[in-house]
This record gives C-alpha cells, structure tokens and sequence, in this order.
C-alpha cells in the first residue's frame, strides 16, 4: 500500500488527518505510534525528527509529509480525485485556510494546554495559562458562533479542509469548555460535524489498551462522553394482569421515544431498567418520589443525546408521534401514568 499514516487514535491532530483521509476515500496503512514506547516511536522518528504525528508517508511518490494542514493539502493534490478539500478558487481557499488556522490556533492549541496541564503534577501546574488557554477558546467560540448562523459548513454548504480542522478541536474543546448552553449554532455545527461519516469512523478506530491506559479510555468512550446530555426520568407502571411483567415494562415505555415512525429521530442510546433493589425509604425514596401503589413497580431510563439540541430536536419529534399519543390516552390501557413521571436533563460530570 502506497500510503502509510504514523498516527494515535486519541490525538486530535490526528483526527483531523484521518477526517481527510475518509472524506477522500483513499486505501492507507494506519499505523499506530505510542510515543512513550521507543520501538513504536522509532520508526516515525527515523521519518520526521521532531516526532510529533500525524506524519504521511507515500512511498509511491517517495514522500514524507508531516502535519496535519499539509498532510490534508498533500492528499487533495494527488489522491483526492473529484472532491477537493481546497476550492480551487482563489478567494474561497484563503477563507478555507483561515478557518483552519482559526481552529487550530484558538481553539486546537488552547485546547491541548488545558488538557495536557491536568497531567502534570498539582504542584507543577500552570492555573493562569490555563485560563488564559480557555479564555482564548471562549473568544474563538464567539468568533464561530457568528460566522455559524448562516452556514451548514465552516466556509458554507461545502465540507474542506476547514471543517477536518474544526471537527476535533470543537469536539474536544467542548469536553474542557462546553459551549453547548453559549452559543447555539456552533452546538448546532459540531452536531453535524459529529454524524459526518468520515469523523464518525474516526472516532471508533480502536486503541489498544495497553495505550489508553493513562486516560483510561478510547475514542469510542470519549465519543460516548461527549453525548453528555442525559434525559432521565424516573416512572411507575402498573403490575397487572394484562400488562407484561415490570422486567418487559420498560420496552414498552421505550417503544415510542425510541424512534416515532418517519421522524428519524433516533437517540445515541437509550436505556431503561425495572426496579430490583429501591425499598420504601423513612423520608424518601424512588417509590415514595413517584407515590408508587402496592400493585406498581419504578421503572428508571434515560437516554444519551448526542447535544442538547439534539435532545430538543428529537423531544420534539417524538412528542408530535401519533403513537405517542394514542398510548397516553389508552384509560387502563397505557403503560404508566405519566402524571407522576419526574424527568429532566443532565450533562455527565464524570465518565468512568
């Protein structure tokens, strides 16, 4: 194979790399670099010196090309085919560019200071460079959210170079600095940005263990982090005869949120669980919560969105699901009295 990429799969230049290398649909060697391990290192080191990734090298046109805004440049020019990256046009591939360097350096490199200073020892740590780092991000975020009311892109309506860029720094500079309650039409981007096909597939690459062992995770898990927004709710549902048992219950009250026929509105995960172990607390407790009869069980779930506005937009989806209300309806035949549902939205504070 032609084209070899030293990369990590937790790296977010990396991931701007690998973004371009999807969106051009071109056959490369991925080849995982750890740096703390001098035999994996060595190879990418004996190529580019500096030793930081992503490095490209194409052994067909004898070829080391090292950074992640020349590697994309590189593979417009000779593999990219019919889909540039890069207009051609003059004034669109100056705009294009400046975004990028918009994304990396306000927002990119910001982004690695406040991360990279949460692993040096708490007497080494640099607490005025880091807000000075997050105080940068906020001003790139308002810079964004401007230029983001009128475009489905960083540039427009066409994905670039710019867009491989912004993916990764926005995803995880809103691990350090959520911005999904501040400024709407960037949440509203990174939504986008996070369902393309060439960011999801870079996201679960799998990492060895042995790797991940540090951040304890891989980009999977920290995909699975970013849909922070959990809508949970707690309910009761009726124990009788003709309803199924409290441990099928949940099916039912999932049937219709999870996906209202014709609507799309499918939910990064949805989950639910019939009560096992809540007894009837002195003061209070799941059963008292929801003022739980002697012929009912709780029934807890929540759902894992991939934004807030993603929430919103399913919620309201699934709200107009004539399904919905058919079974809200139903007397003694629906699955629950959503009267003493208690529910509400959280934003995850700890992913273990």
């Amino acid at each position: 194979m032609s084209l070899k990429l030293y990369y990590h799969p937790l790296s977010s230049f990396c991931h701007k790399a690998l973004i371009a290398l999807y969106e051009a649909d071109v056959a490369f060697e991925p080849t995982l670099v750890d740096l703390r391990d001098e035999k994996s290192a060595a190879p990418m080191r004996a190529l580019w010196p500096i030793g930081k990734f992503p490095v490209l090298r194409d052994e067909a046109r004898n070829c080391t090309v090292p950074e992640s805004s020349t590697i994309i440049r590189y593979i417009d020019t000779h593999y990219a085919g019919g889909k540039r990256l890069v207009p051609a046009d003059a004034d669109q591939a100056w705009q294009v560019d400046m975004w990028d360097r918009i994304y990396d350096h306000y927002v990119h490199l910001p982004m690695q200071k406040a991360v990279g200073d949460s692993f040096r020892p708490a007497d080494k740590r640099d607490s005025v460079g880091v807000e000075q780092a997050k105080a940068q991000m906020r001003k790139a975020f308002d810079l964004a959210e401007d230029a983001m009311q009128s475009r489905t892109w960083a540039t427009g309506e066409t994905f670039t170079l710019a867009d491989c860029s912004a993916a990764p720094a926005l995803f995880y500079a809103n691990l350090v600095v959520p911005f999904g309650q501040t400024h709407k039409h960037l949440a509203a981007y990174l939504d986008r940005l996070m369902t393309r096909s060439s960011y999801a597939r870079t996201l679960k690459r799998p990492s060895p263990t042995s790797i991940c062992s540090r951040w304890r995770t891989n980009p999977s898990l920290l995909l699975e982090r970013y849909q922070r927004r959990i809508g949970s709710f707690a309910c009761v549902t009726s124990m009788d005869s003709s309803f199924p048992s409290p441990r099928k219950a949940p099916q039912i009250i999932c049937a219709s949120p999870r996906r209202p026929a014709g609507s799309g509105a499918n939910m990064a995960r949805s989950n639910s669980a019939s009560a096992d172990d809540v007894p009837m607390g002195k003061w209070t407790s799941f059963p008292r919560s929801v003022k739980m009869k002697p012929s009912e069980t709780v029934v807890f779930a929540w759902i894992i969105y991939r934004s807030r506005a993603h929430r919103d937009r399913v919620n309201a989806k699934v709200m107009k699901d004539s399904r919905l209300a058919k079974m809200m309806t139903g007397g003694k035949t629906r699955p629950f009295d959503a009267k003493r549902m208690i529910f509400g939205g959280f934003e995850v504070l700890c992913c273990a």
